[in-house]
């Protein structure tokens, strides 16, 4: 078991697979790809990708809710549905810890600076809100701790949401309009076709069998089953990564033109594969 630094996810604790401790309440487990199997794929995917969502990710949602995705933080809309997540969902990664049991409260707390303001100054502070399980007040998630469990859950099930934000109101009406245009579009060109899914959609499935399927792959499939799902994920990527530099290596000698490639860093294989994730 590791204990989660202030600062960024230990990469290195991640991929070997240990528990988080976030605090003296909140531990977060890591995973195996044979949990996931065991729990449900689609569940853990919806679970996860709602608990790990922002602002830009449930934009739809939130305009038809009436609320401007611009105008709230990724902070307080976990706030606001954390309360919707039962333990028997979030259970595979926070153990019995109940979500649901934490009511958002506006806490007003004074830094070492702000204690020497008077008291008109002082009411200009704005109060941070913070989790709080009544029946055991111990028991807080502030925003600071927000964002160290989402690093983490970020990186282990690799889903960073993008931001995408306007302070234009035309603007942010036409981006939902194309959203919702483009879904309908999709829905309306799956029932022309006739296409009906053969089973539930699944993420995993293809990954797996192609990594399998593939010679330079050194996992059996009881071997997947235990793997942590960041070092699974990051097999399958660096997998990929090593083919490419391969590839790579064989155009040098056949003379292909290779000038508008930074070739010592794509011929090196063991490189840091997620750098734009940082």
């Amino acid at each position: 078991m590791q204990e989660a630094s202030n600062e960024l996810p230990d990469i290195l604790q991640v991929y070997f697979g240990g528990d988080i401790q976030i605090d003296d309440f909140i531990l977060m487990h890591h995973p195996t790809i044979g949990e996931i199997v065991e729990y449900g794929e689609t569940r853990f995917w919806s679970t996860f990708h709602q608990f790990c969502g922002n602002t830009t990710s449930m934009r739809v949602p939130l305009w038809k809710a009436g609320i401007n995705w611009n105008k709230i933080t990724d902070w307080e809309l976990f706030a606001s549905l954390c309360r919707l997540m039962p333990v028997e969902d979030t259970k595979i990664v926070f153990g019995d810890f109940d979500f649901q049991k934490l009511t958002p409260v506006e806490v007003t707390s004074e830094t070492e600076n702000e204690k020497e303001l008077t008291s008109e100054e002082k009411k200009d502070i704005k109060p941070e809100i913070v989790l709080i399980d009544m029946d055991n007040p111990d028991v807080q998630i502030n925003e600071a701790k927000y964002h160290k469990i989402m690093s983490y859950l970020r990186v282990m099930i690799h889903y960073f949401p993008k931001n995408e934000f306007t302070k234009s109101k035309l603007l942010a009406e036409s981006i939902i309009d194309e959203e919702l245009m483009n879904a309908r579009a999709q829905q309306q060109v799956n029932e022309s076709k006739g296409i009906k899914p053969k089973w539930r959609p699944s993420i995993l499935f293809p990954v797996i069998s192609g990594c399998v399927n593939n010679p330079g792959f050194k996992y059996s499939t009881n071997e997947i089953l235990n793997m942590p799902i960041f070092q699974f994920f990051d097999s399958f990527h660096r997998l990929q990564v090593y083919s490419e530099t391969q590839s790579l290596g064989v155009g040098r000698f056949m003379l292909v033109d290779l000038s508008g490639i930074d070739l010592a860093k794509e011929l090196n294989w063991a490189r840091d594969i997620y750098e734009d994730q940082k």
